[in-house]
């Protein structure tokens, strides 16, 4: 186990991130740089489309394990959410695909795609996905 557990929160959000960036089909759409931590989410979005990770919580489950929620915010130019639903349909794919060991990831599960939503702050229409990452502890 790693001396500190914020080690394990880094690698885990760095291979999510990895493999996501890694995947061209999704980064055909979102380039590899609009993909942000909710960290970095400044006033002004970047171009469109952008998505936004979320990570919740952990949650301990029965040993060996713990759960955390990840909420992806995808959003795009107002007008349609065709292009959103696209994104969210490849980045489900792709995550319920990952599991790594370094990271302590044993599987990531959907949960759900939410409903059509606008921010009139940076004018866009997004949809939040959620997925529940299982790891050990």
């Amino acid at each position: 186990p790693s001396a500190n557990p914020r080690t394990g929160e880094v690698e885990m959000r760095s291979a999510i991130r990895g493999s996501v960036i890694a995947d061209t089909a999704l980064t055909n759409i979102i380039p590899a740089s609009r993909w942000i931590d909710s960290s970095a989410v400044l006033d002004k979005p970047p171009h469109r489309p952008f998505a936004v990770f979320r990570y919740g919580e952990l949650q301990h489950v029965a040993k060996p394990g713990a759960f955390r929620l990840l909420r992806v915010w995808v959003h795009d130019e107002a007008g349609s959410y065709r292009q959103i639903e696209e994104v969210l349909r490849l980045l489900r794919a792709n995550l319920e695909r990952l599991s790594d060991k370094q990271s302590k990831i044993l599987c990531i599960e959907w949960q759900s795609d939410g409903e059509d939503l606008s921010d009139p702050t940076y004018n866009t229409v997004f949809k939040v996905a959620t997925f529940r990452i299982v790891t050990t502890t």
